[in-house]
């Protein structure tokens, strides 16, 4: 909850407050990952694809909702890589947080008979993807997923999801006619 009030308040200035943080008294209560899952992504067959940040790496995810249908859960954020400090000779006992220009790119091919995206992750600063760059896993596989091989580190920036059940779900695309 927020109120947003002003440095020296008038006394008249917080009636208004109040009822509103009693009528909220049990908050906050904010949902876990799990609770948004079943309260919400679960319980819609529409919904076959979430996008994910705030929790430092990256990982793919893939679960049934209640209807049996794939859901896929796609998480980036590369927020605290810290590559770039190094490069430009910052000293620090952690890297400072700039996320090197990381971000992911995804190609939605929805015309064949199995749709497919085609997930990639490029550097704006480095201005390659990771896959081009041969310090990619050196820089940052130790502080994210040390225990994978620098292939298998490398495999969770750049994959291919297969929609398989989308046709199930929601039927082929509508044909397009030139104008």
């Amino acid at each position: 909850m927020m109120l947003p009030t002003s440095v020296s308040n008038a006394n008249a200035s917080f009636s208004w407050p109040n009822p509103i943080i009693d009528a909220s008294a049990a908050d906050p209560q904010d949902n876990s990952p799990q609770m948004v899952w079943d309260k919400l992504i679960g319980q819609h067959d529409q919904i076959f694809l979430v996008l994910c940040g705030h929790e430092h790496g990256q990982v793919l995810r893939t679960d049934d909702n209640k209807f049996g249908h794939d859901v896929y859960q796609v998480l980036a954020d590369y927020q605290d890589r810290g590559q770039t400090a190094k490069d430009a000779g910052v000293k620090s006992a952690y890297p400072v947080g700039i996320g090197d220009g990381w971000l992911r790119l995804m190609t939605f091919d929805l015309g064949g008979a199995t749709p497919v995206i085609q997930v990639r992750t490029y550097s704006t600063h480095y201005k390659k993807h990771s896959t081009e760059s041969p310090s990619y896993a050196q820089w940052y596989k130790a502080q994210e997923k040390p225990k994978l091989s620098d292939e298998e580190f490398l495999r969770q920036d750049e994959f291919r999801i297969e929609l398989s059940d989308f046709r199930a779900r929601f039927g082929k695309p509508a044909a397009v006619t030139a104008r």
